[in-house]
């Protein structure tokens, strides 16, 4: 497995050439990656290169993913999920984590925008909050994923839970999570 820095556009797009000229095929693209910074800080006390690198990371990351190893998904059964959080959703806004709230709502639309590109192809794309699912943040206690929370998010990439609503924005589980 290659080391991947989703910062790193030109690194993103040399792996997914090389991969396609070793003819390799993708059936599922996952993006976690994502940070967390300026936690429980208000906006007077807001420093925007925590936003320019939250948003680096948390949103162009996956879009770069995306962009660059979109063509490799040429298996059966494709799916995108981008992991979201409880964070990004409009109805239960809260104050402080702007970067990172910001950063996941705009993961959603992001999501909802490529599940309508990409629906007539019989992908499946969604925003998924991996709710129990315990982060690692930089300088906290590492865990791990509870196994029901795996399970939830491998049951949604082989379509064996299915999301029924408009907006492509769900937990592990597959039901519907208010935007």
């Amino acid at each position: 497995m290659a080391a991947l820095d989703v910062t790193d556009e030109e690194g993103i797009a040399a792996l997914a050439a090389n991969l396609q000229g070793q003819g390799r095929t993708l059936g599922v693209i996952i993006n976690n990656a994502a940070v967390l910074t300026a936690r429980d800080t208000q906006i007077e006390e807001l420093d925007f290169q925590d936003m320019l690198t939250t948003m680096n990371i948390n949103l162009y990351g996956p879009m770069r993913v995306v962009k660059h190893f979109l063509p490799l998904l040429t298996e059966p059964e494709l799916s995108i999920i981008n992991i979201s959080s409880e964070a990004g959703s409009i109805t239960n806004a809260y104050s402080g984590d702007y970067p990172y709230s910001i950063s996941k709502t705009a993961l959603n639309m992001f999501t909802q925008q490529l599940h309508v590109y990409v629906k007539e192809r019989r992908f499946k794309c969604s925003a998924c909050i991996p709710a129990g699912c315990i982060r690692i943040w930089a300088g906290q206690k590492r865990q791990r994923i509870r196994p029901k929370v795996l399970k939830g998010i491998l049951d949604l990439i082989e379509k064996r839970t299915t999301p029924e609503g408009h907006f492509m924005f769900v937990d592990y589980t597959g039901k519907d999570m208010k935007i």
